[in-house]
């Protein structure tokens, strides 16, 4: 990858001061080259391991509350592309274990499978774990009403991908872990 800044040559001297470490944190840098009013950074980027908590989505739908309900601590959690998903084809299904069963419980949110569905179709690594499963209860009957009952799975997703500048100022892509 080559990053080239042009400018006040002043302007371009403050910036890459500045800026050093934070690319340093980013990049591998294999060469770097300053002229008057340009800089030129030959890098590589780094691969960081992301971790994403987040609760399973859909959980109301189709009977999964009913399957939830049978879930334990000890349940194991798989997920599964669905490419051609009417709604989404980033769509990642979430798979758990249960009465010797591999039973859909919901989906991975949009907004994390946008980047996860592409690294499970290059067949790179996306580790589910199930960090608890929670019943929510405000005195109304199973199905009465979404906000007043509901049992769902909060969980964490561990995978590679690259780090960028917009990681430093906004982590909503997940916690990074080894910069």
């Amino acid at each position: 990858m080559k990053i080239t800044y042009q400018g006040d040559p002043q302007v371009i001297r403050e910036f890459h001061q500045l800026q050093k470490d934070r690319f340093k944190r980013i990049f591998e840098f294999s060469q770097e080259e300053s002229h008057e009013g340009r800089l030129e950074i030959q890098a590589k980027q780094k691969i960081f391991r992301r971790r994403k908590e987040t609760r399973v989505a859909g959980p109301m739908y189709e009977g999964r509350q009913e399957l939830i309900a049978q879930m334990n601590e000890e349940t194991s959690l798989h997920l599964e592309r669905e490419p051609s998903n009417e709604y989404d084809p980033n769509a990642v299904a979430i798979y758990a274990a249960i009465s010797g069963k591999s039973e859909k419980i919901g989906y991975v949110h949009a907004y994390i499978s946008e980047t996860i569905a592409p690294l499970m179709d290059r067949e790179e690594s996306v580790e589910i774990y199930m960090d608890c499963i929670r019943k929510e209860e405000n005195g109304a009957e199973p199905h009465e009403s979404w906000y007043d009952y509901w049992q769902g799975v909060k969980i964490t997703l561990v995978y590679e991908d690259q780090l960028t500048v917009f990681d430093l100022l906004d982590d909503d892509r997940g916690e990074v872990y080894g910069y």
